[in-house]
């Protein structure tokens, strides 16, 4: 028996997807050792009993993006040939030309869809040119269809719903583990599937991981030395930081004369160079702070979107040019006050792209970089 514990499973769940189990024994089983029959009819049962609980599907992340690629051209937001447009739900139900129901909620073998994407006769299928849907494709649409052919909003259209707690063991040791909510969401579904969470990363791993992933090469020995030695704790508000809300005159003084001489370098270097021309350099960060939140010294101050500082240089930028101000406490910006999207527009324009007609395809509609409303760059600042 112990030759063929593990080969009759290797072999034959590949197979199981449609024939009956009498046609798979038949064509496949007989030549196999009587002592077998037990284990690899349990093994049958187990796979073809499994193969039919299908996950749910989902319109956003199966079918839609299917529908864009396969069938939008003809049947999507800008054509809807034979009455058929497959991009909203009450059109997609609806009687087409043919006088066929694309989609019958829950019955696909009474879906027009279905029966076309399936055909193998040429004035049948559809798509009527290239490629025909692959298995897998037509399987999705079934199911899709049995489960009742739900429409979802792309995420980014619907609230947000705040998640519960996740629940997970007090092991002690894995409880440790968990620092933020978002650890207890890993750790909770890396317990569901049986696996203990990996230990933390000594910081010369974390160095590497960064430097490889930023620019595809390793830290410098005096990079490297220079973060092991670092012994601030990081990541604290009240630590010295860029993200330090309080006492701001202490936290900041130092991180300034840390960088402003490195970007005054950059500059000029690219300036020797001949490069400046070219390259656009763009500065900004949370320097927008309320200083009405108050922390116990009265030294901090807490985020502020409605008035922050933005600078560029180089790429055909005026230099010396200042657009806008904000009132005297910092709070708001109430003179020529400009957006991200603007911003954006003008990034783009210094890079040769008209902002308003570069467009990528996404999810079935020709998507913007700076949003649905035309927008302009902010001309006082190009040269």
């Amino acid at each position: 028996m112990r030759p063929y514990h593990l080969a009759p499973f290797q072999v034959f769940a590949p197979l199981i997807v449609q024939p009956p189990l009498y046609r798979i024994w038949q064509k496949h089983m007989r030549d196999l050792p009587a002592s077998c029959a037990p284990f690899v009819v349990a093994i049958l049962l187990l796979v073809c009993g499994t193969s039919q609980a299908h996950e749910q599907v989902s319109f956003s992340r199966d079918i839609k993006p299917l529908l864009a690629k396969r069938c939008f051209a003809c049947h999507g937001p800008d054509l809807a040939e034979s009455a058929l447009a497959l991009h909203e739900r009450d059109q997609a139900l609806a009687i087409t030309d043919s006088g066929e129901a694309a989609i019958v909620l829950s019955k696909p073998n009474s879906s027009e869809l279905l029966r076309r994407v399936s055909s193998t006769a040429e004035d049948l299928r559809m798509p009527p040119e290239g490629d025909p849907l692959t298995p897998r494709e037509v399987d999705l649409l079934e199911q899709w269809i049995s489960q009742g052919a739900d429409y979802q909003l792309h995420w980014t259209f619907l609230p947000p719903k705040k998640s519960s707690f996740p629940k997970f063991q007090d092991t002690g040791q894995d409880s440790s583990w968990v620092a933020n909510p978002l650890d207890a969401f890993i750790l909770a579904k890396l317990e569901a599937k049986g696996l203990p969470p990996s230990p933390p990363a000594e910081k010369a791993v974390l160095a590497r991981r960064v430097y490889y992933n930023l620019i595809g090469l390793p830290p410098t020995l005096q990079q490297m030395q220079t973060f092991l030695d670092d012994k601030r704790p990081g990541g604290n508000h009240i630590d010295h930081n860029w993200d330090a809300h309080g006492d701001l005159i202490y936290n900041h003084s130092q991180d300034v004369s840390e960088t402003d001489q490195p970007i005054a370098a950059s500059l000029k270097d690219l300036r020797q160079r001949g490069l400046l021309d070219k390259t656009l350099v763009v500065r900004g960060g949370e320097f927008g702070r309320q200083p009405t939140a108050e922390y116990a010294e009265g030294t901090g101050r807490d985020h502020n979107s409605y008035g922050f500082t933005m600078w560029m240089a180089g790429g055909g930028i005026k230099g010396g040019t200042t657009v806008g101000s904000t009132d005297e406490l910092g709070s708001r910006a109430v003179e020529r006050p400009t957006t991200v999207k603007e911003l954006h527009a003008t990034v783009l324009q210094q890079m040769g792209l008209d902002p308003n007609h570069l467009t990528y395809f996404y999810n079935g509609l020709d998507q913007k970089l700076v949003g649905v409303e035309p927008v302009e760059p902010i001309w006082e600042v190009v040269g």
